[in-house]
């Protein structure tokens, strides 16, 4: 069954870690019902996540959006459960380039580089954080070489310790910054990730904006973490939850009453859709 979009819809774009989901990780049954009712309003839900599909889809498939989802920060774009989908798109971070990184990691001090898209995983160790941003069955993984790597992988993740991201993060911008863009993102255990110039979740949400015929006007963005910053700005109602960093406040066209933690994205959609 194909859902029709109304010339009234709104495009609602919702982070999950910090935004959607509560500090356990975890979707409220009252998150899940408002998420629900908007979507059998006619209005587009689009989950916007650095987490890849392999560990979001089980909230897509909890919230049933019955619409498109944006991956690796707006690098992946894909209807789940529909593969020959008209507007599916991958950008891809070039093979030399990654491959470079990789062998440039010793020396930057970076402990892990993977190169993720759907369906895989290449990594330059089994060394394998403990993040909730990156579970990953050991079995799934393949080690990164220049003979496996065959193609250019949809992202980088960069891996370092805390104190020496932001060197990492300018060092590698001054040598590859004209092909790359870098953001920082993972919550209690941030990592580099690494994705092609001009790619974000604003440039994602602009593709879904233009393949659906939806105005700026008529979309809201939802976030609360630096890698939100585009699409809050680029939103015509970007709200930064009440938890939100302060840089991402300060853009943002409103503000939630609530928290994550207490489902201040559902109540802000109840007050504004009159629910």
């Amino acid at each position: 069954m194909i859902r029709r979009i109304s010339m009234q819809a709104y495009l609602i774009a919702i982070d999950l870690d910090g935004t959607t989901l509560n500090n356990q990780s975890q979707l409220s049954p009252y998150t899940i019902q408002v998420l629900q009712q908007v979507r059998d309003m006619g209005h587009l839900v689009v989950i916007a996540t650095g987490r890849p599909y392999r560990n979001s889809q089980q909230f897509y498939k909890a919230i049933d959006p019955q619409a498109p989802i944006l991956n690796l920060n707006g690098a992946y774009g894909h209807y789940p459960g529909r593969p020959n989908w008209q507007a599916r798109y991958e950008a891809e971070v070039p093979r030399e380039l990654a491959l470079k990184i990789m062998d440039q990691s010793r020396d930057l001090g970076v402990s892990l580089v993977c190169a993720e898209g759907p369906g895989y995983v290449f990594v330059s160790s089994y060394d394998i954080p403990d993040s909730p941003f990156f579970q990953v069955d050991p079995n799934d993984l393949t080690l990164m070489t220049p003979e496996s790597l065959t193609f250019g992988p949809t992202s980088l993740s960069v891996f370092s310790t805390a104190e020496t991201q932001e060197s990492i993060k300018k060092l590698l911008l001054k040598e590859y910054g004209q092909q790359v863009d870098i953001d920082t993102w993972g919550g209690n255990l941030p990592f580099l990730e690494v994705v092609q110039k001009g790619v974000n979740k604003a440039y994602g949400i602009d593709r879904l904006a233009q393949f659906y015929h939806i105005p700026n006007s008529h979309i809201m963005a939802f976030g609360d973490q630096h890698n939100d910053l585009s699409m809050i700005a680029y939103a015509g109602r970007g709200v930064a939850m009440a938890n939100a960093i302060e840089p991402l406040k300060a853009i943002a066209n409103d503000i939630t009453s609530y928290t994550n933690d207490q489902d201040g994205l559902a109540r802000y959609l109840v007050e504004f859709f009159k629910l």
